[in-house]
């Protein structure tokens, strides 16, 4: 099974679109698939379109506390400001 999955992308990114400025916990973002999520994640976050945090260091597959959309990738999607 491929781990990196844009549908699931963009269902995260709309999550946390949703909660935004707010970040969504860890739990809630995982939804029963831990491996799945917690990779795409990070792949998002070495992006720089989402702003995570683990429990303990990336790097060892650790476990996802919370994570948010960042402005940048916010003001890209759908919820575009009207303003300046």
């Amino acid at each position: 099974m491929e781990l990196l999955d844009r549908n699931h992308q963009r269902h995260l990114l709309q999550m946390m679109a949703d909660s935004y400025p707010q970040p969504v916990d860890g739990g809630t973002l995982m939804g029963g698939e831990f491996n799945k999520s917690n990779v795409n994640i990070a792949y998002l976050h070495e992006y720089g379109l989402v702003e995570g945090t683990w429990y303990g260091t990336l790097d060892r597959g650790n476990m996802l506390a919370q994570a948010k959309i960042t402005a940048r990738q916010y003001a890209e999607g759908d919820h575009r400001s009207q303003g300046p």
